[in-house]
């Protein structure tokens, strides 16, 4: 998996600098964050005509990894979406991972905080030769993307608003314009505390 950047408090260009600086992620201010882990607890089970956020197998104390699968859903050319989750508990990385996506790791990917909490995202296949959509099959992964912890404690639902799939049925054919609407599954993120 690719390093993912952050957008607060620091602007680093890599996951591997931003914790070696937060020091196992025991800070000054007495947060004990050295005891706590950051976790998610997903809403649904892959579901046909859905997304659905998943935890990723890459996930740590200090990351969780949230996957999206899909499933059931033909000639898929992109994807955009707002993720909302708890922006005093958790950091959002500012890019999307797309090693292993079905639309392909070249595809065009941006995701932005546009505030604490909430972020705009998007996912664009980038295929010239073919120009049609994918329909997943066994390798039913969307997109990666990450959440730091920086608190001590907190909870919150992570969820998704103004969520779209793009579909492109076949050469010449035009990508859907409005693109359909399709339920995104999110679930919730948590501090925990480790086990002694």
């Amino acid at each position: 998996m690719t390093h993912a950047k952050w957008r607060r408090p620091l602007a680093l260009s890599g996951l591997v600098l931003l914790l070696a600086l937060c020091g196992g992620c025991e800070d000054d201010e007495g947060l004990g964050l050295d005891a706590s882990c950051v976790a998610f607890i997903p809403d649904s089970v892959p579901t046909p005509g859905e997304v659905v956020a998943q935890v990723g197998e890459d996930s740590s104390c200090e990351i969780v990894i949230i996957e999206l699968i899909v499933t059931g859903v033909d000639d898929i050319w992109g994807a955009s979406f707002e993720p909302i989750y708890p922006g005093g508990t958790v950091l959002i990385s500012q890019d999307i991972d797309l090693e292993g996506s079905f639309l392909g790791e070249d595809a065009f990917q941006e995701l932005v905080e546009i505030s604490p909490g909430v972020a705009e995202a998007g996912i664009t296949r980038v295929d010239n030769t073919v120009n049609t959509g994918v329909t997943p099959d066994d390798d039913n992964l969307l997109a990666r993307f990450a959440f730091l912890r920086i608190a001590a404690s907190g909870s919150g639902p992570l969820t998704f608003e103004d969520a779209d799939l793009s579909i492109r049925a076949g050469p010449g054919e035009p990508v859907t314009d409005p693109i359909i609407p399709i339920v995104f599954r999110g679930g919730t993120l948590s501090i925990v505390n480790q086990v002694p």
